[in-house]
């Protein structure tokens, strides 16, 4: 869910280009890969990192408030005020 919200995040957000991507990683112990990561970044200055286990790391203060807006619209759609 939180992949969704944040690449309506990106899309909403006009006026930066942002690039979303997929980090694969492979742990010792297993044979294939799996999604760590999607990364937020622009020009290739990463923004916003939403790690696999649901923690959400924002690089940039200019980027909280309004992502803060996006959860706040994505909460309250979900019937969940």
């Amino acid at each position: 869910m939180l992949d969704r919200i944040a690449l309506k995040y990106v899309y909403d957000s006009q006026a930066q280009p942002y690039e979303a991507k997929y980090v694969l990683m492979k742990a010792p112990d297993e044979e294939g890969l799996f999604i760590s990561s999607l990364e937020l970044s622009i020009n290739g200055d990463e923004k916003m990192d939403i790690v696999r286990n649901g923690l959400l790391i924002i690089f940039d203060e200019n980027e909280v408030k309004h992502f803060t807006e996006i959860l706040q619209d994505a909460w309250n759609e979900g019937g969940m005020q």
